[in-house]
């Protein structure tokens, strides 16, 4: 269970740099075309 849960991790710090890209173009793609463009991603939670 503990050698699962450390690969797991490993295996995300090896790929941070993907996930990070992937969840930046997610972030943009919802946004694209608004009026305030990525401003919403601190708007939207403090309203």
């Amino acid at each position: 269970m503990i050698n699962n849960f450390i690969g797991f991790f490993q295996l995300v710090w090896h790929r941070r740099r993907l996930i990070f890209s992937m969840a930046a173009r997610e972030v943009k793609s919802l946004y694209v075309g608004s009026s305030l463009g990525l401003l919403w991603t601190v708007i939207n939670p403090v309203v």
